[in-house]
């Protein structure tokens, strides 16, 4: 049952005309347009506005899919799942107006390029346990256990804050610790699950196209790749997605079905762990190769580290369709899930958001975009576009 909506809430599912928002700082740019952030005048709220420009669309094609990502979108309601408010247009651009995740992208809490530069010194930062540690996810670093060096200047405490938390995931394989990317794969696996109820292929998985909101849980956003009535269909068929994340039957223009999300979740669980995909080359032919024939192969030592989780990747990973698993119950289900979520409790627990995230966001309010990637280039497609 969805929850009762307050009259903030209503009147944001009300809203027709972009008069009603202020329009503040760009989160992202995309093929169509951009997002931005906003607040709602009546309210006062936080809002992402995605903003696509109507000559592009029709330029391209896409009316289609602006109107099958409006439909699918505004009929999700799920705690893994970022909420699409409403929709409306002007002469000039369509207008998506969505729950607005200020803890960036997931990708940001794997690939922390600049995250030394903002450190603070190591005698600022409480201890964290050791990676041999059997990491219980109840126990994770904790964003406040950071000592406060300085409160003059409020925004580089956050910046370093934010950036010791996010340091304390990595992993000495690459990615983030195993326990920690157990946390965002079970919820995405969830949010995956509910659309397959629906009967939707999502058809774009990628840690791009997962934010994290103020308590530090992933969502799922961008669904302009999703196919309604999927399992209806005679046939799926269509190449779409990132190539990194596609998966063989995908590549190969043969039929597919729900296992080809099956493949990419594969994909970032490996990405998660170990810092780069699978089958990745800067040659898109050689890439197809790889992902169609080569056999997936681990780093150093990682299968004698995190042998359930690599067992896992194999299975989620296989080439034909049929000796995946057939569902993200069985995905749950494996030993490397049990580890960590090892009764039906933690499961509960997890699903009603009262575990404690790995990172939770240290940020000054609910319109602090420090957390995204700055970028002025147009093909930054950051924040689900």
């Amino acid at each position: 049952m969805a929850a009762t909506l307050s009259p903030g809430s209503m009147a944001i599912l009300c809203s027709t005309d972009l008069a009603e928002y202020e329009v503040l700082e760009v989160l992202g740019h995309g093929s169509f347009g951009i997002v931005r952030l906003a607040r709602h005048r009546e309210t006062g709220r936080a809002v992402a506005i995605k903003i696509l420009d109507k000559d592009h669309i029709i330029e391209w094609k896409q009316e289609t899919n602006i109107f099958r990502e409006q439909t699918v979108h505004l009929e999700l309601d799920h705690p893994f799942i970022s909420r699409l408010h409403t929709t409306f247009q002007d002469a000039e651009a369509v207008y998506f107006i969505l729950e607005f995740c200020p803890g960036g992208e997931l990708y940001s809490l794997v690939y922390q390029e600049d995250v030394e530069e903002e450190l603070p010194k190591d005698d600022e930062i409480c201890p964290t346990e050791s990676e041999s540690d059997d990491d219980d996810l109840r126990k994770p670093v904790r964003t406040e256990d950071v000592k406060t060096t300085s409160i003059a200047d409020d925004v580089l405490y956050r910046q370093k804050t934010n950036a010791a938390a996010k340091r304390a995931l990595k992993s000495s394989l690459g990615g983030i610790r195993e326990s920690h990317a157990a946390f965002y794969l079970a919820c995405i696996s969830f949010a995956l699950e509910h659309l397959h109820e629906q009967d939707i292929l999502y058809r774009d998985l990628k840690l791009e196209n997962v934010v994290i909101d103020i308590n530090g849980y992933p969502k799922l956003i961008d669904f302009g790749l999703s196919k309604p009535e999927a399992a209806q269909r005679a046939r799926n068929n269509t190449v779409c997605g990132s190539m990194e994340y596609m998966a063989p039957e995908v590549v190969q223009r043969d039929a597919y079905n729900f296992r080809a999300d099956m493949w990419s979740f594969g994909i970032i669980m490996y990405e998660m762990l170990f810092g780069t995909t699978p089958f990745y080359d800067a040659n898109q032919r050689e890439q197809s190769r790889r992902i169609c024939d080569a056999i997936v192969e681990f780093p150093n030592n990682a299968e004698e580290e995190y042998p359930l989780a690599c067992a896992l990747i194999r299975s989620l990973l296989s080439k034909s369709p049929t000796e995946r698993p057939a569902s993200f119950q069985e995905v749950r289900d494996s030993a490397y899930f049990k580890r960590y979520f090892p009764t039906t409790s933690s499961w509960k627990q997890l699903l009603s958001k009262q575990a404690r995230a790995p990172f939770v966001p240290a940020i000054s309010g609910d319109f602090d975009t420090s957390l995204f990637a700055k970028s002025e280039e147009a093909e930054d497609e950051s924040y689900a576009m």
